[in-house]
């Protein structure tokens, strides 16, 4: 079978490094034939070229510009894929119309757990542009049955999985992010990796951060930040008065061993939150885990079982779990 992802999104985040892995995993394991089109000259284009068959596509700013739908028509037909699978809003009008017109099954995938809008105009990329869906986790299957855009029977959840050879806890040098910092071995390095947008929560991280360090003095404390986004220069000005001890690692590709490098892992999201990928991840890499109850977290996270939750945008609650969760390590 031949199967053409699209994806609107530019930057490299979750969604598409997750598309990027399952392809290349899809290629490489089963028989079918994976490829992926995305924008022209994005960072997702760039590191996704990579690993994976991907073919760039200029869309216009304007979704619903004709010019995106004839060039779409065009490439489609040139494909000819069995099934094309739409991951972004602005990919499922363009794709999910040229692929409609072809009579080509459409596969719409939902990565996010915000509400849906109430307009029939909004959703005629469920209710008319899809023929399946795709979501990562029990939250937005209930979102989409909520909002009568789907039938039980179309949609299907699909976590994220994880690649055990990649994440593999006996073949990670637990002191190498320490190292790279010039961090002693008994250094306490908090982290966390995401795409830096607001409702990530990175400032919420970063504000229990500061908290910690005040109340307790200890020198032990870091923080590591991992990833992009147009939030950067807006924590890092936040992150000032710690600056010494909050470091801003950028897009890492070898991110398992970052995570590995990790005392305790944080994803503290506001919103929109799914399944995270980094969370599974860092549990197969047996680093503790704290998440927020925001979206599918708590599908993942069962509190002080396999990690610990805190309320979104619980600064003091954050900074006492993380104080909690130091001393049981430290013992």
């Amino acid at each position: 079978m031949k199967v053409v992802h699209t994806e609107g999104l530019k930057s490299i985040c979750g969604e598409t490094l997750r598309l990027i892995e399952e392809t290349d995993y899809m290629n490489r394991q089963t028989p079918h034939n994976c490829s992926v089109i995305g924008p022209t000259g994005s960072d997702f284009a760039n590191v996704a070229k990579r690993s994976i068959p991907f073919c760039e596509f200029d869309f216009f700013d304007f979704d619903y510009h004709p010019a995106n739908f004839i060039k779409a028509y065009q490439l489609l037909k040139h494909i000819r894929p069995d099934v094309v699978h739409t991951h972004n809003s602005k990919d499922a009008w363009v794709f999910g119309v040229a692929a409609r017109v072809l009579g080509i099954p459409i596969v719409r995938g939902r990565h996010i757990t915000l509400p849906f809008k109430k307009s029939r105009f909004a959703n005629f990329v469920y209710t008319r542009l899809a023929d399946a869906f795709t979501v990562n986790c029990e939250a937005i299957r209930k979102l989409l049955l909520d909002a009568n855009l789907a039938r039980p029977d179309q949609i299907f959840i699909t976590p994220p999985g994880i690649n055990f050879e990649r994440f593999n806890v006996n073949k990670i040098e637990r002191n190498f992010l320490k190292k790279e910092l010039g961090l002693s071995h008994d250094s306490f390095m908090i982290g966390t990796a995401c795409i830096l947008r607001d409702w990530k929560g990175v400032d919420t991280l970063i504000k229990a951060f500061l908290k910690v360090y005040k109340d307790t003095g200890e020198k032990r404390f870091y923080l590591a930040i991992a990833g992009k986004g147009s939030e950067e220069k807006k924590l890092m000005e936040l992150a000032k008065p710690c600056s010494g001890r909050i470091f801003f690692l950028g897009f890492r590709d070898d991110i398992e061993r970052v995570i590995g490098g990790m005392d305790l892992f944080i994803l503290a999201s506001k919103r929109s939150e799914a399944t995270s990928q980094t969370i599974p991840q860092a549990m197969a890499l047996k680093v503790p885990v704290i998440g927020t109850e925001a979206g599918g977290i708590p599908d993942i996270i069962k509190h002080k079982k396999t990690g610990w939750l805190v309320s979104v945008d619980d600064v003091e609650g954050l900074a006492k779990k993380i104080i909690e969760v130091y001393r049981l390590e430290k013992g």
